[in-house]
């Protein structure tokens, strides 16, 4: 079973018992206490977050999760994170993928494995260059 990182604490673990739409935790207790923070403390926005009309084209673009083909709870990822991207194509399309928040989670959770799977992911649907 693969390992999940705590949508709270941040500590990983092997089964997945408290696994929401969005996000896994660790204890019942975690997942109480994250519901309890989030309604508390609204997310300020990244000064590098990907631009909206960005987001929205890569949204369409792939329009289901690319991993599991689920329509619903979809993030937009960095395939190269933005510290190892040049900056000039740090956003671009061809460097951003649509995931459903759990295979986004999982992917964070082992990034050397899951990096190469969504680039040949992309290369296969003509979105990516297959020598980068």
């Amino acid at each position: 079973m693969p390992r999940r990182r705590c949508a709270r604490c941040k500590g990983y673990f092997e089964e997945m018992w408290y696994v929401s739409a969005v996000e896994a935790f660790c204890t019942e207790d975690c997942a109480l206490a994250k519901s309890y923070q989030r309604s508390k403390v609204a997310r300020k926005p990244s000064k590098d977050d990907i631009p909206a009309d960005v987001r929205q084209a890569v949204l369409k673009r792939d329009s289901i999760c690319q991993m599991c083909e689920a329509t619903a709870g979809l993030h937009v990822h960095h395939i190269y994170y933005r510290s190892e991207a040049p900056i000039e194509w740090r956003h671009d399309p061809s460097n951003l993928i649509t995931l459903c928040a759990i295979d986004h989670d999982l992917v964070h959770s082992d990034k050397k494995k899951y990096q190469k799977v969504l680039l040949d992911k992309m290369v296969q649907r003509g979105y990516a260059d297959p020598h980068v």
